[in-house]
């Protein structure tokens, strides 16, 4: 027997398979409504949410001349800074692959691969200007020191005191 549960305006008197649950209120109280005009409200909100919202991740084709293990990398650093490939390698070239703090190579290892890392990209949390590109140690000292000039200058203090 399909009794009527529900009265939809749209839609007149509903059986007990035509109502869908709509919400639980904060008091346990269950508030039902018509199956057919709440899957159209549905489809109507999430097509107004997907016309408003841009794709996040749509991914730039890299140039060819980037070799595959260094492809995560460069979506890295053209997602995060901004920075083309080509701006990368021209700022490695113009720094001999070498750090611009301490003048060495990398020397941090990759976890996954066990093959040398590539030198990072420093830039000025507050701006986003790019400095140029360190190795992980001078990296992380930067950060540990939060890029901060004063405290710089009373490391090297205590550095040369403990010299004396």
């Amino acid at each position: 027997m399909n009794d009527i549960v529900k009265t939809c305006k749209k839609h007149g008197q509903l059986a007990l398979d035509q109502i869908i649950l709509n919400r639980i209120s904060p008091k346990g109280k269950h508030y039902l409504r018509c199956r057919i005009c709440r899957n159209d409200s549905e489809r109507k909100r999430l097509k107004i949410k997907y016309i408003k919202t841009p794709k996040k991740h749509e991914k730039t084709k890299l140039p060819d001349y980037i070799k595959h293990e260094d492809r995560n990398h460069s979506y890295t650093i053209l997602n995060r800074f901004k920075l083309l490939p080509e701006k990368y390698y021209l700022m490695l070239k113009e720094q001999n692959n070498l750090c611009a703090i301490c003048n060495k190579t990398e020397s941090q290892l990759k976890k996954k691969s066990s093959k040398v890392k590539m030198l990072s990209v420093d830039h000025c949390h507050l701006t986003g200007k790019i400095r140029g590109l360190l190795c992980h140690q001078c990296n992380t000292g930067l950060g540990h020191f939060k890029d901060s000039i004063d405290i710089l200058q009373k490391a090297i203090m205590y550095l040369k005191a403990s010299i004396d």
